[in-house]
Parts: C-alpha cells; structure tokens; sequence
C-alpha cells in the first residue's frame, strides 16, 4: 500500500503546483483585456505591423472623418453596387466592343459580374472584387482567381457616363487575363503583400493583407505600435512611435508623394517596401531623364512636371504640403489653391491681367497657369461615338499658358457683362 510521507520536499512541491494555479488564475482573468487588444490587420516586410485606418479614429476623429471624401481613400475598395458608378439597367449594363464582341454587366446570386459575349453567344465571367478610381475620373476594376489579382476587360468612364473598354485593351478578342502587377497597386492601395517578395513583378497575392485605399499609413508608415500604445495610454499627449513627418528632409517629404505622382518607375525592391522617410532613388528609377521633365505627359508625374517649375526651382520649402492639405478633399477649390498662391505672390501687380481685371483674379490663379491639358497617355475609346479620347488632367507644371489665359479672361469678362 502506498503511503503518502509530509517531508519537506513534498511540501516545497505542493506549494510550488499551487503557485502555478494561482498564476493561471490569474492569467484567465486577464483574458477579457487581452480580446481588447488591437489587432494588426497586415504585417509589412520589415516585421511592422499596420492597424489600419480605422484606428486611428479614436484619437484623430476630425481628421479620419475629412479623409473619408478624399481621392486618396476612395481609390480604391470593394465592388459593391454603391462603389460601383456604372449602371447595370437594361439597355445601360452593356458595352460593344466591335460587331462581334460584347460585354455585359450582370448581377447572378448577389454577385456582380463582367460577361463576355461573342457572336451573341456567352464564352467567359469574371466577378467584380475590387474598385480602383473614385470616379472623378472613372473607375477600372479587378478581381481574383485563387490568389492572383487580374484586370476585367472594362472600365467606366465619368464623361459620358458610360462603360468603355478598359485603356491598352485590343479590340479583336476576349482578355481576362491582364495581371495586376505590385508597381499597380502601390498607387491605389495602401498595402498589399505578395505571395513571393522577391518577384517584383508577381499578381500574387496574400488576399487578407491588402489594404484598401490610400489611407493614414500610407504615408505615415505601419502605425500599430503607435496606435496600441496610445489605446492603453490615453493619457499620453506626446505622439509615440511614429514618423513625424514635418521633421523630415524636403526630398523625403516629396518622395513621399513621388511614389506614386512620379510616373512610370522601374523597381529596384519590392514596390511596397518603401516606406516614407526612405529616399525613393534607392528603391526605383524614374522612367525619363530630368531634363526632359518639361514635356512630361500630364497623367501621372505630377512631382516632374512641379520640379520643373520655377515657383518649385526659386524656393527652397516648396513641396506637395505646400497647396494640397492630404486629410482633405479639396478638388476643384480653385480659390483655395489660388490663396495659397498668393502667400507668396501678393498682391496683383505680378500678374498682367491684375489691372485689366482686377482683384478677382486672384480667386483662380490656377486655370490661367495649371490649365487641363489632354494626357497622350492614357487614350479611351467613346462607345457612344466611337472616337478616342484623351483624358484631360491638370498640369503640375506652373507656368504661363496663352490660350488658357484667354479663355478665363474671356469667362470673366462674360460674369462682369
């Protein structure tokens, strides 16, 4: 028979379980508070961890509220019929291609989908996953076979209102198959993983960590660690980990923007490793020569065509910041822009139209010297008249523009009529 002997072992053992149990005691307490916590909705390559936009709100309220109107979070999110701006009534959901091929817009067990029709006859679908435009322009749209991200054949066009075949498409064949590479992404979401890193040019993707939008950690970089230290310590005024932007270089804060407002870039990393506060040089190479900046083509290098301005060239703190405030929508506010000319240009008597004008003006610096001018880049074809197109983009490149002169003069003159 065994007997049990109270030696001083066993009662250093005895205490030592029941030690234990309190501890895991008092661990399943604190369970209810570690389901609080926040969780990161994506890792970036460098091991930083995104909490996403949502996040923010807590503390950023105001500023989180203003950002959801922008173009930058609006360009891109998930295909719903309300981000969707093309109409799927009958007589409206359909786009002809040529006399034998047809797309059609279609809804099929609460799912939206592009169809493709050949001689009247069905060959091939693909859903709608995701949107990429806010619309001010138009929309294009993606979606997905397993883990691969492909372009649908047709995009939507604001002027006219109407679907078009999508930019670079052919006209004499059906095509699903256009891979949505990462160089696409970077400029219409705010992350996005690829199945393999090392393949700069892969549509392969981790499907639960892109991010959709341009959003806050777009440009402030992974905050997660910023926004979980301030959720349990709200007490704390000081901004913790995380980038301060007006601390940074002028080329920092500008390659920020340049990422993706600089045109065509070659990788020389993986598109999504650059982070702001990184110098964009080291992880891609513009597409033209700096001295060929004043023919730049409208779509896209915005930061080309403003570095070879002089108002940029003459000052030494001009960057992006400088007119555009990114928390807000502020898209064809002509007089605001134009006020921020006028913090360095006072007055009227630098402009020759100020004395024949007078004070007025000043409300739109911008028509006369950052006209729309139509983009040799990007061509769309109007399906109602059959004519390409170029979209018309307002120039960054601030300089005197004769013909757009004339044409605000002549509308203010008709307002003063």
């Amino acid at each position: 028979m065994y007997r049990f002997e109270t030696t001083e072992f066993v009662k250093e053992k005895i205490l030592s379980v029941l030690f234990l149990l309190a501890l895991i005691i008092v661990q399943c307490s604190e369970q209810p508070e570690e389901k609080e916590a926040l969780w990161a909705v994506a890792v970036h390559y460098n091991g930083s961890k995104y909490a996403g936009s949502e996040s923010c709100r807590t503390c950023h309220a105001d500023i989180y509220a203003d950002h959801l109107y922008t173009a930058h979070h609006q360009t891109s999110a998930s295909a719903d019929r309300e981000n969707i701006k093309g109409s799927f009534a009958s007589g409206e959901q359909e786009v002809a291609i040529n006399d034998r091929i047809t797309y059609r817009m279609v809804e099929q067990d609460s799912q939206l989908y592009q169809a493709a029709y050949v001689n009247g006859r069905y060959v091939a679908k693909a859903p709608f996953d995701i949107v990429v435009g806010s619309g001010a322009k138009g929309q294009s749209y993606l979606y997905w076979f397993r883990d691969k991200l492909n372009q649908l054949p047709v995009s939507y066009q604001t002027a006219g209102d109407q679907w078009i075949l999508s930019p670079g498409y052919q006209e004499d064949q059906v095509d699903f198959g256009r891979e949505v590479i990462p160089t696409c992404l970077t400029c219409h979401t705010t992350f996005a993983k690829n199945g393999d890193p090392r393949d700069y040019f892969s549509n392969a993707y981790e499907r639960q960590e892109v991010l959709l939008g341009v959003d806050c950690e777009s440009c402030h970089g992974p905050s997660w660690a910023h926004a979980d230290f301030h959720l349990k310590h709200p007490e704390a005024r000081e901004p913790r980990q995380v980038l301060e932007i007006p601390s940074l270089s002028r080329q920092q804060r500008l390659d920020a923007c340049a990422k993706c407002h600089s045109g065509l870039r070659e990788p020389l990393q993986q598109p999504f490793a650059f982070q702001t506060g990184d110098l964009l040089a080291d992880f891609s190479e513009a597409a033209y020569q700096p001295e060929e900046a004043g023919t730049l083509d409208v779509h896209g290098n915005q930061y080309g065509l403003l570095t070879a301005s002089r108002c940029f060239q003459l000052s030494d703190a001009m960057d992006c910041s400088t007119c555009h405030d990114p928390h807000r929508r502020e898209r064809d506010n002509l007089k605001a822009f134009s006020t921020r000319c006028m913090n360095c240009h006072e007055g009227t008597s630098f402009c020759k139209m100020g004395a024949e004008l007078g004070a007025s003006i000043t409300d739109n610096c911008i028509d006369c010297h950052m006209p729309r001018l139509p983009s040799a880049g990007v061509l769309m074809q109007n399906t109602s008249t059959g004519s390409i197109d170029s979209l018309q983009v307002r120039t960054h490149r601030i300089a005197v523009y004769e013909e757009a002169s004339q044409q605000v003069i002549r509308f203010i003159k008709d307002l003063k009529q």
